[in-house]
């Protein structure tokens, strides 16, 4: 278990003590990592394709709000575009023997949407890939990694 010391313990104190009391909440139970299988299943495709020199970018999606000072501002700010997928991979193309300094590099690029065992995306994902897909960009889904491996070896190689 971890302790606060006495200094951190008296400047959490302090600052909650300018603030308002809050209504309590129930604690939140922190569930095993086994019983978060899509986050298991991410883990494993995003650790493949980033041992193979893809970078993997996070799309975040939503509506959020930002707090000036103890208030939430009405200003809301949108990020992505709803039912784009989780994931964007990329890598350079770089021909062997070519020097990194020599210019511009053709890129590969994918999105991917992962889920846990079983599910499928939302009718908006899918049509936000179908859509991708329909103009010349790569728009997949996966809920395992062996399907994934399956998909991927024939297009990339291992």
């Amino acid at each position: 278990m971890i302790r606060a010391s006495e200094q951190q313990l008296k400047l959490l104190q302090s600052n909650a003590a300018g603030r308002p009391a809050r209504a309590a909440v129930a604690p939140r139970e922190k569930k095993n990592r086994e019983d978060l299988p899509e986050n298991i299943v991410t883990g494993q495709i995003v650790g493949f394709l980033q041992s193979r020199g893809w970078v993997v970018t996070r799309q975040h999606v939503g509506v959020f709000r930002r707090m000036i000072g103890d208030e939430v501002s009405e200003n809301r700010i949108s990020v992505g575009e709803r039912g784009m997928t989780d994931w964007r991979a990329e890598r350079p193309v770089i021909p062997e023997g070519t020097r990194l300094s020599r210019g511009l590099f053709q890129m590969q690029m994918f999105y991917v949407e992962i889920k846990a065992p079983g599910k499928r995306p939302s009718d908006r994902q899918l049509t936000w890939m179908r859509n991708r897909n329909a103009v010349g960009f790569t728009a997949v889904w996966f809920d395992s990694l062996s399907d994934f491996l399956q998909w991927y070896a024939p297009r990339f190689g291992r």
